[in-house]
């Protein structure tokens, strides 16, 4: 079947009966409603037509069997005109069947334009309406108007691969401009030099701007007739499609979206002349929000400032200016040749490819930092109090520091850092390494207005008390100066560089030397009927510093009431003639050389306090104790070369061992000057295998002395013990032990060679310690 051409009418009947015959074919009978038929029956018609239908005939689907339906497309016609038609059938064996009632129809107009619309052309009117213009169509009947299809070019599928479904032959690729045809005479259709023009502005919601369209021009005559379609059976199904060839034009719509508004700008200095600005990049999109535009071109910068303050409310975009000459590329740019220690703010605003301008970003600001510091403090002066330690607790505690203030570029004095050190340290880091012992407050005054306007802070006097100090030490200070500038500014910060160093100030020296152990006294007479002894004072020597000056003897007859200095002395002993006889009470103190001035020219020396210093029993010369003490125990430990004595007696005492070959002949001495109840004296340097004999010496704090029986010991003879080897191949070791203090050696032979050597150890070992030798080379 081939598409039939117009203008056409269309029939449809039912196969008759044979009644055992086979149809072969039909007879169709037509003329004009105005003429008339030759006769009933007759298979002629004059003036009219008669058309063999077969299976064969062209517009004709045929159903031979019994009841089948039969379709044909009678064209050629005039459209406009009634025709009457009727029809027989004829068999195989050519026996014609009757002929059948006659109907009646009406040929319509059904070709399109004889002259479709051509020259299609677009262009964009604004970025969201598009001009589409053509050449008009023409037809015999007349053209009743335009239908305009559409179609982005991002669709799924290639313009030239589109289709359509009636009604108005809209489909799934293109779609109409308008919901319905556009009649000639529609408004909207303008005719001007030999073309229409109709503006697509997706009836009145707009185009979406960057984006390219393509559109295709239909006509319909005044029977509805559509041009630029094409024919097949499924117009039996009633579709209608589209011919490829239809006349096709493009335009794209200009970019009119700006790009987003810049956002998170961060203003950050680098330096008192430097400010980097960074933010997040701006995107361009289409007026739908979501094709991409024409892209960000770049950015502008804006900077306002520079200001001292804060500026509250912000600056207005008006007194911004430009900073960049060609675009920004990047999202950051460096801010130059700034002022120091200035408020500075910044907007940023996008452009897109077709120079569409974005709202320009919130405002960021940042100071730039100071390229100067506090000048550092000066004067510094460092005095200590000087005095009677005991009438002021501040001598040799304390140092007081003064030191004129700083002044600072652009901004205000804060405070004082102040630090102290035993150690003159060499470098800045290592001073600022320590805690300041004091943050002195600056005395900048504030305005009325609670606000501070810069002024020299270095005529101010500021104080700083170094108090609980150790006496008799050199402290060192340096002071910096801190200003009101953000600890952020580094470098150089809000810091001064810290002050020369003072120094060489000594805390006065308020500790004296330890007081003695004890104070004892002793009758040196021992005459029991003596009422003036001679009393000797004695007290065990101190273990004196470097600045010791001398001991200093107080006496009380007045049960320690009152003590009265009877002397002072570097010795440990004082000797007492011609008391009454009464009971005395001794302290003894120590002094050092450091001398303390205060008032009218008088001095002191530091001493120990009486409360601190040890005091004697109460000394009566007649009462004085003339007992010797006695020995209670004694316990020997004798070994080859040497002998322990420990002894116990009734009281302390000092004791002395004197030692010789027999009881008369005792000449070797060895004592325990500690005086104590259960002395040990240690005899050294015996001969192994010897007799001995020796004598205990006591003597106790009163100086009564006492002598010992006649004792005596023997020392074991000299040996060797516990002797024990480990051997291997080449070498030997030996260990053994000696009941004496003594060093060895060791000789051995060869059994074969008969070589003797020797090997000494002569590091000496106590008694009963372990030696060892090594034997190599064996």
């Amino acid at each position: 079947m081939t598409n039939p051409p117009d203008t056409t009418i269309r029939l449809t009947w039912p196969t008759p009966d044979d009644g055992g015959g086979m149809i072969d074919k039909f007879i169709l009978e037509r003329k004009l409603s105005t003429e008339a038929w030759n006769s009933a029956e007759a298979k002629t018609i004059a003036n009219g037509t008669q058309i063999d239908i077969t299976p064969a005939t062209q517009y004709a689907t045929l159903n031979l069997t019994d009841g089948g339906t039969n379709y044909f497309e009678d064209t050629g016609l005039t459209s406009g005109l009634t025709y009457n038609l009727r029809m027989y059938a004829v068999d195989k064996a050519g026996n014609a069947s009757i002929v059948s009632d006659e109907i009646s129809a009406y040929s319509e107009d059904n070709a399109e334009p004889s002259v479709a619309p051509s020259g299609v052309s677009a262009t964009a009117a604004s970025g969201t309406s598009i001009t589409v213009n053509w050449l008009p169509a023409a037809d015999g009947v007349g053209i009743g108007g335009y239908v305009l299809y559409r179609v982005q070019a991002d669709a799924p599928n290639p313009p030239n691969e589109w289709e359509t479904k009636l009604p108005y032959l809209t489909g799934s690729n293109y779609e109409l401009v308008l919901p319905t045809p556009i009649p000639l005479g529609d408004p909207r259709l303008t005719f001007s030099s030999g073309r229409y023009y109709f503006t697509d502005d997706k009836n009145g919601a707009g185009l979406i701007d960057n984006k390219l369209y393509f559109y295709r021009v239909r006509a319909y005559d005044t029977s509805s007739n559509y041009s630029g379609r094409r024919r097949n059976c499924e117009e039996q199904a009633g579709n209608n499609r589209l011919d490829s060839g239809a006349p096709t034009g493009s335009a794209t719509t200009p970019d009119v979206t700006p790009p987003s508004k810049p956002i998170t700008v961060l203003a950050s200095t680098v330096s008192a002349s430097q400010i980097d600005l960074d933010w997040l990049d701006s995107t361009d999109k289409s007026n739908d929000g979501v094709s991409n535009g024409s892209g960000v071109a770049g950015y502008n910068v804006y900077r306002a400032g520079p200001y001292d303050n804060i500026q509250s409310p912000p600056p207005t975009d008006g007194v911004y200016s430009k900073l960049n000459g060609p675009l920004v590329i990047s999202s950051n740019y460096n801010s130059t040749s700034l002022a120091e220690f200035k408020y500075y703010y910044y907007k940023i605003e996008a452009i897109d490819n077709a120079t569409n301008v974005s709202p320009r970003s919130d405002g960021a600001s940042s100071q730039t930092f100071k390229d100067s510091v506090p000048t550092s403090p000066i004067n510094l002066n460092a005095t200590t109090p000087t005095g009677d330690p005991d009438d002021n607790s501040f001598i040799g505690r304390q140092i007081t520091l003064t030191f004129n203030g700083s002044n600072s570029k652009y901004s205000r004095i804060d405070y004082y850092d102040v630090y102290r050190s035993e150690i003159n340290y060499g470098s800045n880091a290592q001073w600022l390494a320590l805690t300041p012992v004091e943050t002195i407050a600056a005395r900048t005054p504030k305005n009325g207005d609670g606000t501070y306007t810069h002024i020299d802070d270095n005529t101010g006097l500021y104080t700083h008390e170094s108090n609980n100090l150790s006496d008799n030490k050199m402290y060192y200070f340096k002071v910096r100066a801190v200003d009101d500038t953000p600890i952020s500014n580094v470098p150089p910060g809000p810091f001064s560089t810290l002050s020369s160093t003072v120094g060489s100030v000594i805390t006065e020296d308020i500790t004296p030397p330890p007081a003695p152990g004890s104070v004892s006294v002793v009758d040196i007479n021992k005459k029991k009927d003596e009422t003036n002894s001679r009393l000797i004072v004695s007290w065990p020597h101190i273990s004196q510093p470097s600045d010791f000056k001398e001991y200093r003897l107080y006496r009380s007859a007045d049960s320690g009431q009152n003590y009265t200095q009877v002397t002072s002395t570097t010795l440990n002993y004082y000797i007492e003639e011609s008391l009454a006889n009464t009971e005395y009470l001794y302290k003894v103190t120590s002094a050092d050389t450091f001398v303390h001035s205060f008032g009218a020219g008088q001095t002191k020396n530091n001493e120990v306090k009486m409360l601190d210093a040890p005091i004697s029993s109460p000394s009566n010369p007649a009462l004085m104790d003339r007992v010797a003490p006695t020995l209670q125990s004694r316990t020997e430990n004798v070994l080859a070369s040497s002998a322990t004595l420990s002894l116990g007696f009734d009281e302390s005492t000092e004791a002395v061992v004197k030692i010789g070959s027999n009881c008369s002949s005792l000449s070797k001495a060895s004592a325990n000057p500690t005086s104590s109840l259960i002395p040990t004296i240690n005899l050294e340097k015996l001969m192994p295998g010897t007799s001995y004999s020796y004598k205990v010496v006591a003597r106790d704090s009163n100086g009564n002395r006492s002598e010992s029986e006649c004792f005596s010991f023997t020392t074991p003879a000299f040996s060797i013990s516990n002797v024990a080897k480990s051997v291997a191949v080449s070498s030997a070791a030996l260990k053994w032990k000696a009941n004496a203090s003594a060093d060895s050696f060791i000789k051995y032979t060869n059994t074969k060679t008969k070589e003797t050597r020797i090997i000494a150890n002569d590091t000496a070992k106590a008694a009963n310690a372990e030696h060892s030798l090594a034997l190599k080379g064996l």
